[in-house]
C-alpha cells in the first residue's frame, strides 16, 4: 500500500506499508529500501534536506511517529542524519503530511492535531479540544501561515510562530478536507466528495 510518492533529481522516493523506496523516475526499477518497523507515511524534500516520516509499530489504531532526516540527494539513505520524535498518530490510516521549513517542521498528527518542531523540539501545537471527527490530515506552509486540512473540521489557516488560528472554513455539507495546497493567495483544497474547492485568503 503506497501513501506518497515524490520527484527528486532522476529517483523517485515513494512510502508504503512496508517502508521507503527509492525508485528509478524511468523505469521504476527500485534502487534502495528502507524497512520501517510500521507504516511509512510521507516524505518531503526542502533545501539541503529530506525527511521521512514513519509509524513506529503496526498498531491498527494509533502509533507513535518518528521523522527521519537524511541530506537532500542522499538517495540511497545511506547516512541518517537525525531521527525525531513526533508523538502518537491517530487514526493510522491518515495522511500525515508534514512540510520542512528552513530549520521547522510541521507535522499532521490525526486527532491529534498539528505540531511545530524546530530542531528536534517542539515549540507549538495547534488540535481542536473534544473533536471526535476531524483530523489533521495535509498542511502547507509559506512565509507567514500555516494551511491545514483538518478532515471534517473543515480548513484552517494557523500563525506560523505560535500556531494560532487566523481564519477558518467548514464546508456545510460536512466533507473531509485531506489536502491543501497553496500560491500566492490562492488555497486549493482536496475536499473529498465536495471535490476540489478553492479559496483566496484576504488579508484585512
Amino acid at each position: 500500500s503506497a501513501s506518497c510518492v515524490i520527484r527528486n533529481g532522476e529517483y523517485l522516493h515513494a512510502t508504503s506499508n512496508e517502508g521507503y523506496h527509492t525508485l528509478d523516475a524511468k523505469t521504476f526499477n527500485t534502487e534502495f529500501f528502507v524497512r520501517s518497523a510500521g507504516s511509512s507515511k510521507y516524505v518531503h524534500v526542502n533545501g539541503a534536506n529530506m525527511g521521512v516520516l514513519s509509524l513506529t509499530n503496526k498498531n491498527s489504531e494509533s502509533s507513535p511517529a518518528v521523522l527521519n532526516m537524511y541530506g537532500a540527494t542522499d538517495y540511497s539513505y545511506k547516512t541518517l542524519k537525525q531521527s525525531i520524535p513526533l508523538g502518537e498518530i491517530a487514526p493510522v490510516n491518515g495522511k500525515n503530511v508534514f512540510q520542512l521549513d528552513g530549520n521547522d517542521i510541521y507535522v499532521c498528527l490525526g486527532r491529534n492535531g498539528v505540531k511545530r518542531f524546530t530542531g528536534n523540539a517542539e515549540v507549538a501545537s495547534f488540535d481542536i479540544p473534544d473533536d471526535v471527527k476531524g483530523a489533521a490530515n495535509g498542511l502547507a506552509v509559506d512565509a507567514k501561515y500555516v494551511y491545514v486540512a483538518y478532515g471534517n473540521s473543515g480548513v484552517y489557516v494557523l500563525d506560523k510562530t505560535d500556531l494560532s488560528v487566523v481564519a477558518s472554513y467548514i464546508h456545510a455539507g460536512g466533507k473531509s478536507a485531506n489536502y491543501v495546497s497553496v500560491s500566492g493567495d490562492i488555497i486549493y483544497v482536496s475536499y473529498g466528495l465536495s471535490g476540489v474547492q478553492v479559496f483566496r485568503l484576504i488579508e484585512k
